[in-house]
């Protein structure tokens, strides 16, 4: 089910995203063919009964990555040149499932931003509560907006693969990522296009408020404005990670994915891969001023929190395994990338590959070797078959993901103390 606001001057849905062969409004690129797939489209705010839909409003593509290039340097999506005063256009892609509680905080400080040129697409994906029903009726007060989209999913496609249809139907050059349980303050995208342009960066995370599930503040941040941070690149390759690393926060120019794509899921996250692409570009900036609220609740997959939350030694033993596997994996294709750009354009890439590559082989050592300690500190309390654990625990979690609708990543880590004694058959 699509609710539908159209943007005046354009192609409706059907026909640009529905039959590639369409020819886009002139001045306009066509959307990639990776981005092609039919759905049924109301334009109207309360349609009453769904229309029917067809066999292929459900067929999502498997390869729908974007193609290997990029739009000219310094253009909009268009490729014409951005002028000096121009207020480019904005993506913001809202995903949510069963976030009802926090359905209506979350889309006010969406729609009360204050940037003027949006593109905002809410993909809600099958909630069986009641968020579909809050966001409907918070848009029902906001009827003269043309610039949102509200797409209910034909099928669940869980949040790695709603993440990547949001970025098939973004039309702005730059990207803003939201997740359906946090609060944007009304200047948030006004202050990151201000840096972004300012900049000339290719992406650009702030700071973020911490907040439990009841909106309560909690006098913690993502890190703490009065204090140095440190942004650089080679903070990142060596340590797996910087400020800039912060996905919630993030915002990133559209060449980003359409030249290198969208992370692998096995990588679990993007607040990685995205800042290492980034920088490879024209580079990343982290603002310091709280733009957001992020909120702390039992269903955030984030592993700090999940670490903190977790009460038994071994299940913390476990996130940290997890965690170290994480950056090696991302550490390693970083150094896959690195080596094919700089054999493919040794000019623009070969100095920084030099300079990056050795920081990356130093992570993946470190990273190693706590993954080993973990290993056997893990085999010190018992767990003597980590990898009959990683194979029964995936398991485990994919048929949860599947009962819970696919809400959260297919993580490994064991929910409970008693879960792991039943899989080695020890009493708790």
């Amino acid at each position: 089910m699509i609710f539908y606001f159209r943007r005046e001057g354009r192609l409706s849905r059907d026909a640009w995203y529905g039959d590639c062969n369409v020819e886009p409004p002139s001045g306009r690129v066509a959307t990639p063919k990776f981005a092609c797939y039919r759905v049924r489209t109301e334009v109207r705010f309360n349609p009453g009964p769904a229309p029917a839909m067809t066999s292929k409003d459900a067929d999502w593509p498997a390869m729908h990555d974007a193609p290997n290039q990029a739009h000219p340097d310094g253009t909009g999506v268009t490729g014409t040149p951005l002028a000096p005063g121009a207020s480019p256009l904005i993506s913001i892609i809202y995903t949510t499932y069963n976030q009802e509680k926090f359905a209506s905080d979350a889309l006010r400080g969406v729609l009360s931003q204050t940037y003027p040129n949006l593109d905002i697409i809410i993909l809600d994906d099958v909630s069986t509560d009641r968020t579909e029903e809050i966001i409907a009726a918070e848009l029902e007060n906001h009827k003269h907006r043309k610039d949102v989209r509200f797409i209910r999913n034909e099928a669940n496609l869980g949040a790695f693969e709603n993440t990547r249809k949001g970025l098939s139907l973004a039309e702005g050059d730059f990207i803003v990522l939201f997740n359906g349980d946090d609060v944007m303050l009304p200047n948030m995208v006004e202050r990151m296009v201000h840096v972004w342009r300012e900049s000339n960066v290719s992406l650009v995370t702030v700071n973020a408020r911490y907040i439990d599930e009841n909106g309560i503040e909690l006098n913690r941040y993502f890190r703490d404005p009065g204090q140095p941070f440190d942004q650089s690149f080679e903070t990142l390759a060596r340590d797996g990670g910087n400020a800039v690393c912060f996905g919630a926060g993030m915002g990133f120019e559209r060449d980003i994915y359409v030249r290198f794509g969208w992370p692998p899921e096995y990588l679990t996250a993007e607040d990685l891969l995205i800042p290492f692409y980034a920088y490879l570009c024209k580079g990343a900036l982290f603002i310091p001023e709280p733009l957001m609220k992020y909120r702390v609740h039992a269903q955030n997959t984030a592993m700090t929190l999940q670490w903190e939350r977790a009460k038994d030694a071994v299940d913390k033993l476990l996130i940290e395994a997890e965690d170290f596997y994480v950056h090696i994996a991302h550490a390693v294709l970083m150094l896959s990338e690195l080596h094919g750009l700089a054999s493919s354009d040794p000019m623009q890439f070969g100095a920084i590959s030099g300079r990056i590559q050795p920081l990356l082989n130093e992570q993946i050592v470190e990273m190693a070797k706590k993954l080993v300690n973990a290993r056997i500190q893990l085999h010190d309390k018992g767990v003597t078959d980590l990898g009959k654990l990683l194979v029964q625990l995936r398991a485990a979690g994919v048929t949860e993901m599947d009962a819970t609708r696919r809400t959260a990543r297919p993580g490994w880590l064991a929910r409970s103390k008693h879960a792991l004694m039943t899989i080695f058959g020890r009493r708790s």
